[in-house]
C-alpha cells in the first residue's frame, strides 16, 4: 500500500520544519502520485511546463547533434517508440523519437517526451526490438513520470531548506557548504538513484503493454554489467549498480509479464 502523503524522506522533513508555514504549504500542494508505482512526489511545475522546457531543449540537443532519419534504424526508432508512447496515457506531450548518430551507449529522454538513442545504443543491442524496448520505455517512463520536473523541485526545496537553516543558526560559509555536500549525497542522489529504478520499473510495464518481452531488460542489463556500468561505490552514483537494476527488474517482472500475457493475447 502507498501513502498519498508527499513522501520527501527523512531529509527533507528535517528541513522542512524549519521553512516558513507558506512556503510548506506550497510543498504540500505540489504533490501528485507517480503511474504504476504510485509513489508519492513533490512537483512544483505543471505538465504543460514540461512540455515547453522540452520542446526548447530538444532544439539545442538538435542543433549540435547529428540526427539520423530516413533510414532503416531511424525509422525502428520511431516505430518502437510510437507504440509505446501510446500506452503511455499522456495524449498531451509531444511525443519525437530522435536516433542520434554517435557511437555511445546512452539514450535518454527531455521532459514532455522528446526521446533520443544514439548509434551506439542501437549497435549494442542489435536486432532485438525487445531490448531497445526496454531502453526506450525507461526513458519514456522517466517522462510520464515527471521526474527531470522533480529533481528540479527537489533542489529547490533543499536551497530553501538550507537557507532557511543558515539564517536560523547563523551557519558559517564553511559550515554551509559542508552542509550541501551532505544534502547532495544524502538526499538528492538517492532520489537520483530512486528514479533510476523508479523507470526501471515503469519502463518493463510500458514495453510489455505495448508488446515487448519485459524479460528482455533482465538480459540487457546482464549484457551491461559485462561491459561495465557505473563504478565506485553504489551509494556515490546517481544509477543504481548494475547487480541492483536486474535484482530489482526480476522482482518486478511477474507484474511486467501480466500486461506482456494481456497485450499478446
Amino acid at each position: 500500500m502507498h501513502s498519498h502523503v508527499c513522501q520527501t524522506g527523512t531529509g527533507y522533513s528535517r528541513l522542512l520544519k524549519l521553512v516558513p508555514v507558506v512556503a510548506l504549504g506550497v510543498f504540500l500542494a505540489a504533490c501528485q502520485t507517480t503511474p504504476y508505482t504510485g509513489r508519492s512526489q513533490m512537483v512544483f511545475t505543471s505538465e504543460a511546463n514540461d512540455v515547453a522546457l522540452g520542446a526548447r531543449a530538444s532544439k539545442e540537443v538538435l542543433s549540435t547533434e547529428r540526427a539520423e532519419t530516413g533510414t532503416a534504424r531511424a525509422k525502428r526508432v520511431e516505430a518502437i517508440g510510437k507504440k509505446i508512447a501510446a500506452v503511455a496515457d499522456r495524449p498531451n506531450f509531444q511525443w519525437e523519437f530522435h536516433t542520434i548518430r554517435k557511437d555511445v551507449l546512452n539514450a535518454f529522454c527531455l521532459p514532455g517526451g522528446k526521446v533520443f538513442v544514439y548509434t551506439g545504443m542501437l549497435d549494442f543491442v542489435g536486432k532485438d526490438d525487445d531490448q531497445l524496448a526496454a531502453i526506450m520505455g525507461h526513458e519514456i517512463a522517466h517522462a510520464i513520470a515527471r521526474h527531470g520536473a522533480e529533481r528540479a523541485s527537489q533542489a529547490q526545496a533543499t536551497s530553501i531548506g538550507l537557507s532557511v537553516l543558515s539564517q536560523a543558526t547563523g551557519m558559517k560559509p564553511s559550515v554551509q557548504k559542508g552542509a550541501s555536500a551532505l544534502a547532495e549525497l544524502g538526499i538528492l542522489l538517492p532520489y537520483n538513484r530512486l528514479q533510476e529504478t523508479e523507470a526501471d520499473h515503469i519502463g518493463v510495464i510500458l514495453a510489455a503493454k505495448a508488446g515487448y518481452d519485459p524479460r528482455a531488460a533482465v538480459r540487457l542489463w546482464e549484457k551491461m554489467e559485462k561491459v561495465g556500468g557505473p563504478s565506485g561505490p553504489a551509494f556515490l552514483s546517481t544509477h543504481p549498480l548494475s547487480a541492483q537494476r536486474i535484482t530489482d527488474l526480476e522482482k518486478v517482472m511477474p507484474e511486467a509479464m501480466k500486461y506482456y500475457e494481456a497485450a499478446r493475447k
